[in-house]
């Protein structure tokens, strides 16, 4: 099942947002070049959103992934992360 804004079998999307807010995002999506994401270092893939990421790569936006809150992990988990988000 997809819905209006083109997530297929995403469950979260359809909690608490609206056509709306979609669109607003998609506005700002349209006008940019470049978008980052700010995950927070403690739990990179819970702050991820990579439905919406290969959406914007489709349309061939460039995105830039910044890790957060790096102080309150070791190095090694630090270093970990950047191996893995690296493409």
């Amino acid at each position: 099942m997809e819905d209006s804004a083109g997530h297929a079998g995403e469950e979260i999307f359809n909690k608490g947002t609206s056509r709306r807010i979609w669109g607003e995002l998609y506005k700002v999506v349209d006008a940019s070049d470049v978008l980052v994401f700010v995950l927070d270092a403690r739990d990179p893939m819970g702050t991820r959103c990579l439905q919406l990421e290969r959406e914007l790569r489709r349309r061939q936006k460039h995105v830039v992934l910044l890790l957060n809150k790096v102080d309150l992990v070791p190095t090694w988990v630090t270093r970990r992360w950047v191996q893995e988000l690296m493409p």
